[in-house]
């Protein structure tokens, strides 16, 4: 039987490198090196046998293998800056969006919020901050406008009062009903003052200040006007001092608008209660017709008055607040048992009550 071969055809080898021996040498040590290069005069096999190794040789190989790593450098830096470039561009669009909306904002239209709809979540704390930021900054520039406008409501009546009372100089009681609308007047403008100045913060309110000397000295400052009003005032206190950190004139000016309200509402011959706690809290107890619930956040509002048959400007206990609340303190008001209302202020303890205490102990 006969058989048939296939013709298999060659397959062409090109190798890379090629490592090879001299006759006469070991055959374990392979010193010879032959590779195609492509060079000015075409492809060509070049054979080296023997070489030693030169310091310099790593410059050259290192200078070869750059000429070939160069361009993946190059093109994973120009991806990479085309995608970072991309990638801020993009994610920054909603952040400039918000930016062009902050720029349309001015006083007349805080009302207006920045869009949180469409922000990424690393920047939406930062839109919602400005947001409530703004919303602030509106409420306090509101209550501005309304107690500039209130201020001036309360100095209108006086000084229309005092414009007609000018043009009948001769009525008996004519310089005693200036002295009064001169008074009137002074009161509105120094409570306006004071609640300016407290808005400059640049009142210092780190003077320690014993809360029951305090209380004893505007007590004994209300006294004639109590006698004169056919009241009494009764101070409750610990024998020990009670230390506070503040500002002393600006805590006066709280004690006597209260003690002074307290005054006006306690029913004739009775006695407004002031007491101090250990614990830096004041009470001024009266036994009026009280707060209403309703009302016990409005009578801290500037110019709030219950109706036009009310006495006062209604800025005593707004100012009060403010002050309160510059010193780390807390004012607010309660029933009195029995009826009447109490209005009660708590300020940070001083420091300098440890000390007191611990002179005692050593004492």
């Amino acid at each position: 039987m006969q058989t048939s071969r296939r013709n298999w055809p060659l397959i062409e080898i090109s190798p890379t490198h090629v490592h090879f021996v001299l006759p006469g040498d070991p055959s374990a040590i392979r010193a010879g090196l032959m590779e195609p290069l492509w060079t000015p005069f075409g492809r060509l096999h070049i054979a080296v046998y023997g070489q030693k190794f030169r310091w310099s040789d790593i410059f050259y190989v290192a200078v070869e293998d750059m000429r070939w790593l160069i361009w993946y450098f190059v093109m994973a830096t120009v991806m990479s800056a085309g995608a970072a470039w991309f990638a801020v561009r993009w994610g920054l669009e909603p952040l400039r969006r918000a930016a062009e909306q902050a720029s349309g904002i001015d006083m007349n239209s805080l009302h207006q919020r920045l869009d949180a709809n469409d922000v990424s979540s690393e920047i939406g704390p930062l839109v919602d901050a400005v947001n409530d930021a703004l919303a602030r900054l509106d409420a306090g520039v509101a209550r501005q406008k309304r107690f500039a406008a209130n201020a001036a409501h309360e100095l209108r009546t006086p000084v229309t009062v005092l414009g007609v009372r000018l043009d009948a100089p001769e009525e008996p009681t004519f310089k005693n009903d200036l002295k009064r609308d001169h008074r009137r007047i002074r009161n509105i403008v120094e409570q306006l003052l004071a609640s300016a100045r407290l808005g400059e913060q640049t009142t210092k309110l780190d003077e320690t200040i014993n809360l029951v000397e305090l209380a004893r000295t505007m007590i004994a400052d209300a006294a004639l006007l109590a006698l004169k009003a056919r009241r009494r005032i009764v101070l409750e206190s610990p024998s020990a001092p009670v230390f506070v950190t503040g500002n002393r004139p600006a805590l006066e000016s709280v004690i006597a608008n209260v003690i002074d309200n307290a005054l006006r509402a306690e029913p004739e011959g009775g006695a407004v209660h002031v007491r101090v706690a250990e614990n830096a809290t004041l009470e001024v107890i009266d036994h009026g017709c009280g707060v209403e619930e309703a009302d016990r956040e409005m009578v801290f509002e500037a110019f709030w008055r219950k109706n036009e048959a009310t006495p006062g400007t209604g800025l005593g206990l707004a100012v009060a607040k403010e002050i309160v609340d510059a010193h780390g303190g807390h004012i607010w008001v309660e029933d009195t048992p029995g009826g009447g209302a109490t209005f009660k202020l708590e300020f940070p303890r001083s420091n300098a009550n440890l000390n007191f205490a611990a002179r005692e102990r050593c004492g």
